[in-house]
């Protein structure tokens, strides 16, 4: 993470606290990190998003207001609190030896040698805060910012790609003298349509093979055979974009079932459109082995990493990618399997799994990866 998400990637100083959210970044770490990783055929990517944060990105927000975008005349401000952003600005980069992984509270700052820290004590409680700036990339000018931002981080640190929590987007608002950004005849579609192109060829002539993954941000509830799905969805999953759909962490209480045919008809649209599919943890929390079961045999991935008993997450990683050629195989389609059936002593989830691929002298290879239902779900 960068001092501030949209507009500074590429810090000038060795240290510092990241836009979001106030993290101890140092610059050697991250270099020697992906350097290790490259050795390993790992590639690695930032973080990224459509707002500025801390206090790079309120700065850069003070010189030019007229970037972002503005409703009812009060710009599209998070989580904004000026104590906070005073006091960060107070305490500098982290010092050397620093081990804290975000700031702690002002008194505690102060004893660690952070002088005037402790005269915040009143205002605010410190530690990490999301004050951002979100920024419409509708005009190229906007974007760019951004754009040049990621092309600069990759030649600086060596990454490979961006993750988006929040992507670049294009829409019609006011700016900050009232006028809209764009005429009334805006194609929301298509403009974004075109973002999602340019950003792509822009940082590919600069950084080939470059990756990019978002936050789904939307129900993926379409229908590939009702060609419903909007162009600039499309458009992301193209070329091995990843699509990670963070709602799917919370699906509320329901059977496991109704989950595997989320990610199941989630999974089957990314990948037609040539991207990959991955969900969160539920609840954000990585205990529950069947997260990772249902993801994998669906030809889904999962942001995370497991942390639950049975087994250890280096084994779940080994597993993956020592099958990953059968797992993500770009042929492979979900399959009704209609004239199988499965013999078993108990009870067996296999058909949600089913799956084919086009094989030699068309004919199919077929994969089915079956799990035993969870006892609690097994009404």
């Amino acid at each position: 993470m960068g001092p501030s998400d949209f507009d500074c990637l590429t810090p000038h100083g060795d240290k510092w606290w990241s836009g979001q959210p106030a993290y101890n970044t140092s610059k050697p770490n991250i270099v020697a990190v992906l350097k290790a990783f490259h050795a390993h055929g790992i590639r690695a990517v930032t973080y990224g998003k459509a707002a500025a944060g801390g206090v790079v990105g309120y700065e850069n927000f003070r010189r030019r207001p007229d970037l972002p975008g503005y409703t009812d005349g009060r710009p599209w401000l998070e989580s904004y609190d000026a104590a906070y952003l005073d006091w960060m600005e107070s305490l500098g980069p982290p010092k050397p030896g620093e081990k804290r992984p975000v700031p702690g509270t002002p008194d505690e700052m102060e004893k660690a040698g952070y002088r005037g820290s402790g005269r915040f004590a009143p205002y605010t409680k410190g530690g990490s805060c999301w004050c951002s700036v979100w920024y419409s990339c509708t005009r190229d000018e906007t974007l760019d910012i951004g754009v040049n931002e990621l092309i600069g981080s990759s030649k600086m640190f060596g990454y490979d790609g961006v993750r988006f929590d929040g992507e670049f987007f294009a829409a019609r608002h006011r700016t900050l003298d009232g006028s809209f950004v764009a005429g009334e005849d805006f194609d929301a579609e298509a403009a974004n349509v075109r973002l999602v192109r340019r950003m792509k060829e822009t940082i590919h002539r600069s950084c080939p093979g470059y990756l990019f993954g978002y936050n789904a941000g939307t129900s993926i509830d379409w229908a590939i055979v009702e060609d419903n799905v909007p162009a600039s969805f499309r458009e992301k999953c193209e070329s091995d974009g990843l699509i990670a759909n963070e709602a799917l962490a919370f699906p509320g209480d329901i059977p496991w079932l109704d989950y595997v045919r989320s990610v199941a008809r989630e999974a089957e649209i990314v990948r037609h459109y040539g991207g990959d599919h991955a969900t969160y943890p539920f609840d954000r929390s990585g205990n529950r082995p069947y997260n990772f079961i249902v993801n994998f045999a669906l030809r889904s991935h999962v942001m995370g990493s497991y942390e639950g008993p049975g087994f250890d997450n280096a084994d779940l990683n080994r597993f993956g990618t020592r099958f990953a050629a059968l797992l993500w195989d770009r042929g492979l389609r979900s399959w009704a399997a209609e004239d199988m059936a499965v013999a078993s002593e108990r009870e067996v989830w296999w058909r949600p799994f089913a799956a084919a691929r086009p094989r030699r002298a068309a004919a199919l290879s077929s994969s089915s990866t079956s799990s035993t239902l969870p006892r609690a779900r097994r009404s």
